[in-house]
């Protein structure tokens, strides 16, 4: 729910007020890099939450020591 209100936010910012990147990360709270990758996240996927997320870390190998 947060992230989806910072993507929101990083466009709208961006485009309607037009804000410049660090002006828009420092009013969401973010770094310019994580606003630059909510407002792309949030373009790429045209507006739709992107449910699959990935996951990292865990076990590759489940039977590596069997």
């Amino acid at each position: 729910m947060k992230e989806q209100l910072e993507q929101a936010q990083a466009v709208v910012l961006l485009l309607e007020l037009g804000l410049s990147m660090e002006q828009t990360a420092t009013a969401i709270g973010v770094s310019v890099g994580w606003a630059c990758q909510l407002r792309r996240r949030l373009i790429h996927n045209g507006g739709i939450r992107d449910t699959a997320k990935l996951t990292r870390g865990g076990r590759r190998r489940k039977d590596l020591f069997l």
